[in-house]
């Protein structure tokens, strides 16, 4: 039986042809477990001292985070961090990063499918993020080629694809992204991993989730994070049920520790941090969570 597809997934494919007909390369798709596994890629301060070249252990997708992380280590950097609450479409917002920077950027993903409800044309924040890119590629590249046919989100890790490629439907400009592919709690039904079962167990867990996909981040930034505009959001917040206060929290923890090294907040890993949401009053509450750490801008 032939199948009408919406007019965003056709679009959809059609860059994907234009810009990804042969795929993504092994060293552009990489999986994280967890923190710990990106953790003890970051070299410490002795180690830079007296270099003996030797490396730690490492996936081969990994070889130029390795290097990366050498020339530019976590604990040198000392960025400004500015978050800024952008009350727009992830489609939208990624073309309000100035040119020439890095963009990287947090795709609440489903665990077990690839897309989610791309393919019957739902319209969450991921499947957004596809019908105006060329990521669908990505994500069928990870199932059949680094996963070997299954798909699933490490419970707590993430996947991570480079250089998607985005488009605006009306004037048909380009730009580029990295992507963290990363799944919440779905706390209205039962998905590839248990949900927890008290408070304590909800924190610890998508703690541990957060800061794997902020170490995911922080490895992959080009040169040393200053000109890397990392876009989060309010994972979880919608059909999975999780509550934004709480999912707030768990930002403000994750962004106010040390990780990778880091000599103070991992948020100074960056230059630029937005908070991007077409529910303003989601970014209204990240606002009073983080206000502690400095009040920021609004757009």
């Amino acid at each position: 039986m032939f199948i009408q597809r919406h007019a965003d997934i056709k679009r959809s494919r059609e860059y994907m042809a234009r810009f990804r007909n042969n795929g993504w390369e092994p060293h552009e798709l990489k999986v994280y477990w967890n923190a710990e596994q990106l953790e003890i890629l970051c070299p410490k301060d002795c180690q830079l001292d007296e270099d003996d070249g030797r490396l730690p252990p490492h996936d081969p997708s990994d070889a130029d985070v390795v290097q990366a992380l050498r020339q530019c280590p976590v604990s040198k950097r000392n960025h400004a961090g500015n978050i800024t609450y952008v009350n727009k479409g992830i489609e939208k917002a990624v073309f309000d990063v100035p040119e020439g920077a890095q963009i990287i950027l947090l795709n609440f993903a489903n665990e077990q499918s690839p897309g989610g409800g791309y393919l019957s044309h739902a319209w969450a924040q991921e499947e957004i993020i596809l019908y105006n890119s060329d990521g669908y590629r990505a994500l069928l590249d990870l199932k059949y080629g680094r996963m070997g046919g299954d798909y699933a989100i490490p419970e707590f890790g993430l996947a991570y694809a480079r250089d998607i490629c985005f488009v605006d439907k009306d004037t048909n400009e380009c730009r580029q992204a990295d992507m963290l592919i990363s799944a919440c709690y779905c706390l209205f039904s039962r998905q590839l991993y248990d949900n927890p079962k008290t408070e304590s167990e909800w924190t610890t867990n998508n703690v541990a989730k957060f800061r794997a996909f902020m170490a995911a981040a922080v490895a992959n930034t080009k040169g040393d994070g200053s000109n890397t505009y990392l876009l989060l959001g309010p994972i979880g917040t919608g059909a999975f049920g999780n509550e934004v206060n709480k999912i707030g929290s768990i930002f403000r923890k994750v962004l106010t520790s040390k990780m990778m090294g880091s000599c103070d907040s991992v948020r100074n890993a960056f230059g630029n941090i937005w908070f991007v949401s077409t529910d303003a009053w989601k970014n209204d509450v990240f606002k009073k969570i983080l206000a502690d750490d400095e009040i920021a801008e609004v757009e």
